[in-house]
Protein backbone atom coordinates (compact mmCIF):
# COMPACT_ATOMS: atom_id res chain seq x y z
CA UNK A 1 0.00 0.00 0.00
CA UNK A 2 1.20 3.46 -0.86
CA UNK A 3 2.33 5.27 2.35
CA UNK A 4 0.63 8.59 1.73
CA UNK A 5 -2.90 6.93 1.51
CA UNK A 6 -1.94 4.55 4.56
CA UNK A 7 -1.06 8.07 5.99
CA UNK A 8 -4.85 9.47 5.30
CA UNK A 9 -6.21 6.26 6.19
CA UNK A 10 -5.16 6.18 9.87
CA UNK A 11 -5.58 10.30 9.83
CA UNK A 12 -9.34 9.80 9.42
CA UNK A 13 -9.32 7.68 12.49
CA UNK A 14 -7.47 10.09 14.40
CA UNK A 15 -9.95 12.75 13.57
CA UNK A 16 -12.65 10.63 14.62
CA UNK A 17 -11.08 10.41 18.12
CA UNK A 18 -9.87 14.20 18.20
CA UNK A 19 -14.01 14.49 17.46
CA UNK A 20 -15.20 12.58 20.55
CA UNK A 21 -12.99 13.70 22.66
CA UNK A 22 -14.52 17.00 22.44
CA UNK A 23 -17.22 16.31 22.94
CA UNK A 24 -16.31 14.58 25.80
CA UNK A 25 -15.63 18.29 27.20
CA UNK A 26 -18.95 19.20 26.70
CA UNK A 27 -21.08 16.43 28.19
CA UNK A 28 -20.90 16.03 32.02
CA UNK A 29 -17.72 13.82 32.39
CA UNK A 30 -15.67 13.01 35.25
CA UNK A 31 -12.13 14.71 35.87
CA UNK A 32 -10.38 12.02 34.56
CA UNK A 33 -12.28 12.02 31.49
CA UNK A 34 -12.18 15.49 31.18
CA UNK A 35 -8.19 15.39 31.99
CA UNK A 36 -7.70 12.40 29.48
CA UNK A 37 -9.46 13.88 26.72
CA UNK A 38 -7.43 17.19 26.68
CA UNK A 39 -5.35 16.33 23.93
CA UNK A 40 -8.32 16.66 21.73
CA UNK A 41 -7.97 20.26 19.94
CA UNK A 42 -4.00 19.92 19.71
CA UNK A 43 -4.69 16.62 17.48
CA UNK A 44 -7.35 18.27 14.98
CA UNK A 45 -5.21 21.18 14.68
CA UNK A 46 -2.21 18.93 13.79
CA UNK A 47 -4.20 17.29 11.43
CA UNK A 48 -5.89 19.90 9.70
CA UNK A 49 -2.25 21.72 9.83
CA UNK A 50 -0.67 18.58 7.65
CA UNK A 51 -3.66 18.16 5.78
CA UNK A 52 -3.51 22.33 4.47
CA UNK A 53 -0.30 21.55 3.91
CA UNK A 54 -1.54 18.51 1.20
CA UNK A 55 -4.38 21.04 0.20
CA UNK A 56 -2.34 23.88 -0.89
CA UNK A 57 0.52 21.93 -2.27
CA UNK A 58 -1.80 20.52 -4.93
CA UNK A 59 -3.28 24.13 -5.47
CA UNK A 60 0.09 25.25 -6.08
CA UNK A 61 0.77 22.47 -8.64
CA UNK A 62 -2.12 23.06 -10.41
CA UNK A 63 -1.42 26.78 -10.99
CA UNK A 64 -3.01 28.19 -7.37
CA UNK A 65 -2.48 31.39 -5.58
CA UNK A 66 -1.85 31.91 -1.81
CA UNK A 67 -4.80 34.62 -1.62
CA UNK A 68 -7.03 32.37 -3.49
CA UNK A 69 -6.17 29.34 -1.44
CA UNK A 70 -6.94 31.35 1.70
CA UNK A 71 -9.94 32.66 0.82
CA UNK A 72 -11.52 29.17 0.13
CA UNK A 73 -10.18 27.66 3.26
CA UNK A 74 -11.73 30.74 5.35
CA UNK A 75 -15.34 30.16 3.27
CA UNK A 76 -15.12 26.38 3.93
CA UNK A 77 -14.99 26.77 7.78
CA UNK A 78 -16.62 30.00 7.90
CA UNK A 79 -20.18 30.03 5.59
CA UNK A 80 -21.19 26.42 6.94
CA UNK A 81 -20.21 27.87 10.73
CA UNK A 82 -22.81 30.79 10.07
CA UNK A 83 -25.17 29.07 7.82
CA UNK A 84 -25.60 26.91 11.41
CA UNK A 85 -25.49 29.36 14.00
CA UNK A 86 -28.10 30.94 12.23
CA UNK A 87 -30.19 28.15 12.35
CA UNK A 88 -29.17 27.64 15.52
CA UNK A 89 -30.36 31.18 17.05
CA UNK A 90 -33.53 30.84 15.07
CA UNK A 91 -34.78 27.72 17.00
CA UNK A 92 -33.28 28.38 20.58
CA UNK A 93 -32.00 32.01 21.09
CA UNK A 94 -33.91 34.80 18.97
CA UNK A 95 -37.92 33.54 19.66
CA UNK A 96 -36.20 33.91 23.40
CA UNK A 97 -34.13 37.04 23.30
CA UNK A 98 -32.17 35.30 25.92
CA UNK A 99 -28.86 37.11 24.65
CA UNK A 100 -27.89 40.85 23.43
CA UNK A 101 -26.62 41.83 19.81
CA UNK A 102 -22.87 42.20 21.23
CA UNK A 103 -23.74 38.05 21.72
CA UNK A 104 -25.05 36.97 18.44
CA UNK A 105 -21.83 39.48 16.58
CA UNK A 106 -19.07 37.47 18.85
CA UNK A 107 -21.06 34.32 17.96
CA UNK A 108 -20.29 35.01 14.46
CA UNK A 109 -17.07 36.20 14.61
CA UNK A 110 -16.39 32.87 16.39
CA UNK A 111 -15.48 34.62 19.47
CA UNK A 112 -15.42 33.21 23.32
CA UNK A 113 -17.67 36.09 23.77
CA UNK A 114 -20.69 34.16 21.82
CA UNK A 115 -21.82 30.86 21.80
CA UNK A 116 -18.55 28.54 23.43
CA UNK A 117 -18.49 26.15 20.88
CA UNK A 118 -17.60 27.72 17.48
CA UNK A 119 -14.29 29.43 18.92
CA UNK A 120 -12.26 26.33 17.54
CA UNK A 121 -13.06 27.58 13.66
CA UNK A 122 -10.90 30.75 14.33
CA UNK A 123 -8.79 28.30 15.07
CA UNK A 124 -8.70 26.51 12.59
CA UNK A 125 -8.75 29.85 10.47
CA UNK A 126 -5.29 30.85 12.08
CA UNK A 127 -3.93 27.02 11.15
CA UNK A 128 -5.28 28.12 7.76
CA UNK A 129 -3.15 31.50 7.69
CA UNK A 130 0.24 30.46 8.23
CA UNK A 131 0.26 27.84 5.35
CA UNK A 132 1.35 29.66 2.64
CA UNK A 133 3.58 31.67 4.81
CA UNK A 134 4.93 27.95 5.77
CA UNK A 135 5.48 27.12 2.58
CA UNK A 136 7.23 30.25 1.52
CA UNK A 137 9.73 30.19 4.13
CA UNK A 138 10.13 26.49 4.60
CA UNK A 139 10.86 24.31 8.22
CA UNK A 140 14.97 24.66 8.17
CA UNK A 141 16.97 25.16 11.59
CA UNK A 142 16.55 28.69 11.42
CA UNK A 143 12.79 28.99 10.91
CA UNK A 144 12.07 26.68 13.85
CA UNK A 145 14.48 28.10 16.09
CA UNK A 146 12.59 31.50 15.40
CA UNK A 147 8.84 29.85 15.99
CA UNK A 148 10.04 28.60 19.14
CA UNK A 149 11.89 32.14 20.75
CA UNK A 150 8.38 33.82 19.27
CA UNK A 151 6.70 31.31 20.92
CA UNK A 152 8.93 31.56 24.30
CA UNK A 153 7.82 35.43 24.04
CA UNK A 154 4.34 34.79 23.57
CA UNK A 155 4.65 32.74 27.28
CA UNK A 156 6.48 35.64 29.11
CA UNK A 157 4.21 37.93 28.09
CA UNK A 158 1.11 36.19 28.92
CA UNK A 159 2.84 35.71 32.72
CA UNK A 160 3.48 39.40 32.95
CA UNK A 161 0.08 40.11 32.07
CA UNK A 162 1.11 42.13 28.99
CA UNK A 163 -1.67 43.49 26.93
CA UNK A 164 -4.32 40.56 29.22
CA UNK A 165 -6.66 43.04 29.56
CA UNK A 166 -7.57 43.93 25.79
CA UNK A 167 -10.38 41.63 24.66
CA UNK A 168 -9.22 42.18 21.26
CA UNK A 169 -5.65 41.55 21.69
CA UNK A 170 -6.23 38.66 23.47
CA UNK A 171 -8.70 37.00 20.99
CA UNK A 172 -5.92 37.38 18.42
CA UNK A 173 -2.26 37.38 19.34
CA UNK A 174 -2.74 35.11 22.69
CA UNK A 175 -4.00 32.73 20.33
CA UNK A 176 -2.84 32.82 17.07
CA UNK A 177 0.85 32.39 18.46
CA UNK A 178 0.40 29.34 19.78
CA UNK A 179 -1.92 27.86 17.38
CA UNK A 180 0.67 29.04 14.75
CA UNK A 181 3.26 27.43 16.32
CA UNK A 182 1.27 23.89 16.75
CA UNK A 183 0.29 24.14 13.16
CA UNK A 184 4.13 24.51 12.16
CA UNK A 185 4.68 21.36 13.53
CA UNK A 186 1.41 19.70 11.81
CA UNK A 187 2.95 21.25 8.85
CA UNK A 188 6.20 19.33 9.47
CA UNK A 189 4.66 15.99 9.95
CA UNK A 190 4.79 14.84 6.86
CA UNK A 191 8.54 15.03 6.15
CA UNK A 192 9.44 14.10 9.74
CA UNK A 193 11.83 11.00 10.44
CA UNK A 194 10.59 8.46 12.82
CA UNK A 195 13.52 9.55 15.20
CA UNK A 196 12.23 13.12 15.20
CA UNK A 197 8.79 11.88 16.07
CA UNK A 198 10.22 10.48 18.99
CA UNK A 199 12.33 13.15 19.74
CA UNK A 200 9.26 15.64 19.77
CA UNK A 201 7.20 12.83 22.06
CA UNK A 202 9.73 12.18 24.25
CA UNK A 203 10.33 16.35 24.80
CA UNK A 204 6.92 16.96 24.51
CA UNK A 205 6.02 14.75 27.73
CA UNK A 206 9.16 16.10 29.87
CA UNK A 207 7.56 19.80 29.72
CA UNK A 208 4.26 18.40 30.90
CA UNK A 209 5.47 16.64 33.54
CA UNK A 210 7.81 19.50 34.41
CA UNK A 211 4.84 21.92 34.21
CA UNK A 212 2.69 19.42 36.37
CA UNK A 213 5.29 19.17 38.80
CA UNK A 214 5.02 22.99 39.33
CA UNK A 215 1.56 23.61 38.77
CA UNK A 216 1.62 20.99 41.70
CA UNK A 217 3.91 22.27 44.28
CA UNK A 218 2.52 26.21 43.35
CA UNK A 219 -1.10 25.31 44.06
CA UNK A 220 -0.85 22.33 46.50
CA UNK A 221 -2.78 20.29 44.59
CA UNK A 222 -3.10 18.64 40.47
CA UNK A 223 -4.91 20.82 38.15
CA UNK A 224 -6.66 19.86 35.09
CA UNK A 225 -4.19 21.10 32.16
CA UNK A 226 -7.66 23.47 31.85
CA UNK A 227 -6.20 25.62 33.43
CA UNK A 228 -3.93 26.68 30.87
CA UNK A 229 -6.23 26.65 27.85
CA UNK A 230 -7.54 29.89 27.32
CA UNK A 231 -5.50 30.75 25.89
CA UNK A 232 -3.07 28.12 25.55
CA UNK A 233 0.28 27.46 27.27
CA UNK A 234 2.92 24.95 27.63
CA UNK A 235 1.01 22.75 30.34
CA UNK A 236 -2.08 22.26 27.71
CA UNK A 237 -0.31 22.35 24.75
CA UNK A 238 2.86 19.31 25.91
CA UNK A 239 0.00 16.99 26.94
CA UNK A 240 -1.98 17.29 23.67
CA UNK A 241 1.00 17.21 21.19
CA UNK A 242 3.06 14.17 23.93
CA UNK A 243 -0.68 12.18 23.47
CA UNK A 244 -1.25 13.13 19.77
CA UNK A 245 2.34 11.75 18.78
CA UNK A 246 1.89 8.87 20.57
CA UNK A 247 -1.11 8.02 18.43
CA UNK A 248 0.28 8.96 15.59
CA UNK A 249 3.31 7.16 15.67
CA UNK A 250 1.32 3.90 16.95
CA UNK A 251 -0.90 4.09 14.18
CA UNK A 252 1.40 4.26 11.16
CA UNK A 253 2.62 1.49 11.85
CA UNK A 254 -0.63 -0.65 11.63
CA UNK A 255 -2.50 -1.43 8.84
CA UNK A 256 -6.27 -1.91 10.46
CA UNK A 257 -9.09 -2.48 8.94
CA UNK A 258 -10.85 0.23 10.71
CA UNK A 259 -8.88 2.69 9.11
CA UNK A 260 -11.22 1.85 5.70
CA UNK A 261 -14.25 1.67 8.19
CA UNK A 262 -17.07 3.26 6.28
CA UNK A 263 -18.62 5.31 9.49
CA UNK A 264 -14.80 6.06 9.96
CA UNK A 265 -14.37 7.52 6.54
CA UNK A 266 -17.78 9.51 6.67
CA UNK A 267 -16.98 11.14 10.04
CA UNK A 268 -13.84 12.20 9.41
CA UNK A 269 -14.95 13.23 5.72
CA UNK A 270 -17.57 15.18 7.73
CA UNK A 271 -16.49 16.46 10.65
CA UNK A 272 -17.01 19.94 10.73
CA UNK A 273 -21.02 19.69 10.11
CA UNK A 274 -21.07 16.51 13.30
CA UNK A 275 -19.30 19.08 15.17
CA UNK A 276 -21.71 21.61 14.57
CA UNK A 277 -24.82 19.17 14.78
CA UNK A 278 -23.47 18.62 17.73
CA UNK A 279 -24.20 21.79 19.38
CA UNK A 280 -27.93 21.57 18.24
CA UNK A 281 -28.07 18.00 20.05
CA UNK A 282 -26.99 19.48 22.99
CA UNK A 283 -28.88 22.03 23.68
CA UNK A 284 -32.08 19.70 22.62
CA UNK A 285 -30.84 17.21 25.06
CA UNK A 286 -30.28 19.12 28.14
CA UNK A 287 -33.83 20.36 27.21
CA UNK A 288 -35.35 17.56 27.21
CA UNK A 289 -33.43 14.57 28.62
CA UNK A 290 -31.69 13.72 31.37
CA UNK A 291 -29.09 11.14 31.36
CA UNK A 292 -27.51 9.07 34.42
CA UNK A 293 -24.66 8.05 32.76
CA UNK A 294 -22.18 10.90 31.29
CA UNK A 295 -20.96 8.17 28.91
CA UNK A 296 -24.65 7.50 27.43
CA UNK A 297 -25.10 11.03 27.03
CA UNK A 298 -22.28 10.98 24.67
CA UNK A 299 -23.10 8.32 22.89
CA UNK A 300 -26.24 9.68 22.31
CA UNK A 301 -24.90 13.40 21.45
CA UNK A 302 -22.10 11.61 18.52
CA UNK A 303 -24.66 9.13 17.05
CA UNK A 304 -27.30 11.69 16.79
CA UNK A 305 -25.08 14.16 14.99
CA UNK A 306 -23.32 11.62 12.88
CA UNK A 307 -26.92 10.61 11.83
CA UNK A 308 -28.73 14.23 11.37
CA UNK A 309 -25.11 14.93 8.94
CA UNK A 310 -25.68 11.74 7.01
CA UNK A 311 -29.49 12.81 6.48
CA UNK A 312 -28.02 16.20 5.29
CA UNK A 313 -26.09 14.98 2.89
CA UNK A 314 -28.30 12.51 1.43
CA UNK A 315 -30.78 15.78 1.00
CA UNK A 316 -27.82 18.22 -0.35
CA UNK A 317 -26.78 15.31 -2.50
CA UNK A 318 -30.89 15.30 -4.32
CA UNK A 319 -30.98 18.72 -3.95
CA UNK A 320 -27.50 19.13 -6.33
CA UNK A 321 -29.40 16.89 -9.27
CA UNK A 322 -32.40 19.38 -9.00
CA UNK A 323 -30.61 22.82 -8.87
CA UNK A 324 -26.87 24.51 -9.04
CA UNK A 325 -27.27 26.56 -6.04
CA UNK A 326 -23.50 27.83 -4.91
CA UNK A 327 -24.75 27.85 -1.33
CA UNK A 328 -25.33 24.04 -1.37
CA UNK A 329 -21.27 23.32 -1.73
CA UNK A 330 -21.39 24.62 1.86
CA UNK A 331 -23.82 21.99 3.01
Amino acid sequence: MDNAIKRIEFIDLLKVIGLIGIMTAHVESPEWALMARAFDVQLMVLISALLARKSYERRLSKGGSAGLYIIQRVLRLAVPTWIFLTFYFCIFAFFKGEHDLTYYLSSYLFSLYGIAYVWIILIYIYAALVIPLYQKIGTGPAVTVSIAVIYVIYELMFRFGVLTDSKLFVNTFYYFIPYAALSFIGYCLPSMTKKTKCIITAASALVFATCALYVRFSTGRFERVSIATFPPRAYYLSYGIFIAFVLYLIFENFDLKIYRCAPVVFISKNSLWIYLWHIFTLAVFNKTFLFDFWYLELLAVFVSATFTTYIQTIVVSFLKKKTSLKILNYL
